[in-house]
């Protein structure tokens, strides 16, 4: 690309952002793709810059070796030392057709009965808020039931469609019915109910584990890369991809904490500091804390203090406990670190139903964006095409050089 690099306008340091999808029916590369072009757009008139495709030997969490394609966005000008690099965290292979319909439908009615209890606990507008939900969770309930019936009407319908039905065609037919039938948001839900699951005892359980795993081994490897060096590490989630995003970084607060108490490395040795920003869009979490979090009773304060303080990064505490019985006890948070150095900006549209502003969270720069986009599906997935919010995430992040932090124990909450 031939274009005069503004002195104003030049990126300072090296970056990384590593970009989390949400859900859906995502490919891999898919996010890589969307939010490289996103950049490449914004730049294009503004950097005289090369774009190229690299390679790197990453470790699992199973410490298995795999190769890692990413994108390194870098100066024409080979005075200039800065240098963009885009990595991508895919998951959606791990949720890939886990779950069944009549699961994802209890889930959904469970996670509507549990909507209900919260607002009548909390919330004065009950009536109001609680009729619209009603009526959904009645629906959903007449599907459950239809669901065999409907799936079987469809079946039958195609294979008459053949007048001499043999060999696979059955079985094709009734693959086939299931996609006539089963509604396509049906299958995005199957992801939330698979990732925010808490429950130990769940089959899915695991998964979510695995998925965290996974982000949270990926993370390291970035902050630990020997040939980039890099002076900042952003991470950037879509949809569920930010509740991902903030997970990671949660577990990664815990495990430094025991690390740190239990002197196993020292803060030179962590590169934490390097995680500069948190970047979500399209999300879901305050709805998450809402709705989806562990139910835990009222009378149960000792148990509730511990769900809080497991999950405490950046969360505003009065979201999850009654502070009426733990005045005198549990003080002391045990996961110390906390990372108050991270920048997070949070985007959102007012004609995005997954997303909103962040409430439940603390230190949370929320940003309005108001590219042009009917409601619901075209909002939600409008940010990767808006030149607005590429241009905020380069001036909050990529602009200004990277901030120097001596010491992770400066991060520490005594």
């Amino acid at each position: 690309m031939v274009n005069t690099e503004s002195n104003s306008l030049v990126p300072q340091g090296r970056t990384a952002i590593i970009v989390i999808h949400g859900i859906g029916d995502q490919n891999l590369l898919d996010t890589l793709d969307n939010f490289t072009r996103g950049l490449v757009d914004y730049f294009g008139d503004k950097l005289s810059f090369d774009l190229s495709h690299r390679l790197a030997k990453r470790k699992q969490a199973n410490d298995s070796i795999w190769t890692e394609s990413f994108v390194r966005l870098t100066s024409e000008n080979s005075q200039a030392d800065w240098l963009i690099d885009v990595h991508e965290y895919y998951w959606a292979y791990q949720t890939e057709e886990k779950v069944q319909i009549c699961e994802v439908l209890q889930w959904m009615q469970k996670t509507l009965h549990g909507t209900f209890k919260f607002y009548d606990q909390h919330l004065d507008m009950k009536v109001n808020r609680r009729f619209p939900l009603r009526k959904l969770a009645w629906l959903i309930y007449f599907f459950s039931l239809l669901y065999p019936v409907l799936r079987v009407g469809a079946w039958l319908g195609l294979s008459t469609l053949n007048l001499l039905p043999v060999g696979s065609f059955f079985k094709s037919a009734w693959s086939y019915s299931k996609k006539l039938v089963i509604p396509s948001i049906v299958g995005y839900v199957g992801d939330i109910a698979i990732y925010t699951t808490t429950d130990r005892k769940s089959p899915y359980f695991n998964i979510r584990r695995k998925i965290l795993a996974e982000s949270q081994t990926f993370l390291e490897e970035i902050l630990h890369d020997k040939e980039a060096k890099y002076d900042q590490v952003i991470i950037a989630g879509h949809s569920l991809g930010s509740a991902i995003a903030y997970d990671t970084l949660n577990e990664l607060c815990i495990k430094t904490s025991l690390d740190l108490n239990e002197n196993k490395v020292t803060p030179e040795e962590l590169h934490l500091n390097k995680i500069q920003g948190l970047v979500t869009f399209g999300s879901p979490l305050d709805k998450i804390a809402f709705f989806l979090r562990e139910k835990v009773a009222k009378t149960q304060y000792v148990r509730q203090r511990i769900i809080e303080q497991l999950t405490s990064f950046r969360m505003q505490s009065s979201v999850i406990t009654d502070q009426t019985k733990l005045k005198s006890f549990f003080r002391k948070n045990p996961v110390c670190y906390q990372m108050q150095h991270l920048k997070w900006f949070n985007y959102y549209h007012r004609k995005d139903p997954i997303s909103g502003n962040l409430d439940c969270y603390e230190d949370v720069n929320n940003q309005q964006l108001n590219f042009t986009a009917a409601w619901g599906a075209k909002a939600h997935g409008g940010y990767w095409k808006d030149p607005n919010f590429f241009d905020s995430v380069a001036k909050n992040f990529l602009y200004e050089k990277p901030q120097k932090i001596n010491s992770v124990k400066q991060e520490i909450n005594v």
